[in-house]
C-alpha cells in the first residue's frame, strides 16, 4: 500500500464530517442510528451488525473498516469523500 496513513486526530475530524452528510447518521443497510463503520466498496456508512454480514461475505464482495477500530489510509478517504 502507498497511501499514507492518517493520524487519530485526523481521522476523527474527518469521520465527524462524513457523518454529518444526509443520510450518514443512520446505516445504510438497516437504519439503525449512530453507524460507526464504513463498506469502502458500497461507499456507505453501517451499523456493527451489518459491518459482520458485510465481513462475513469477504474482501472480495465488500472491504469493511470501522471508523475507530482500524488504521485509516488516504486512499479510504478518497473513496468516501
Amino acid at each position: 500500500m502507498n497511501s499514507k496513513k492518517i493520524s487519530e486526530a485526523t481521522q476523527e475530524k474527518l469521520f465527524n464530517e462524513v457523518l454529518l452528510r444526509l443520510g450518514n447518521n443512520e446505516c445504510a443497510d438497516c437504519g439503525a442510528k449512530s453507524p460507526a463503520w464504513v463498506s469502502l466498496d458500497f461507499r456507505a456508512v453501517i451499523c456493527m451488525n451489518c459491518a459482520g454480514a458485510h465481513r462475513s461475505l469477504g474482501p472480495s464482495v465488500t472491504r469493511v473498516r470501522s471508523m475507530k477500530l482500524d488504521a485509516w489510509y488516504e486512499e479510504y478517504f478518497d473513496i468516501i469523500s
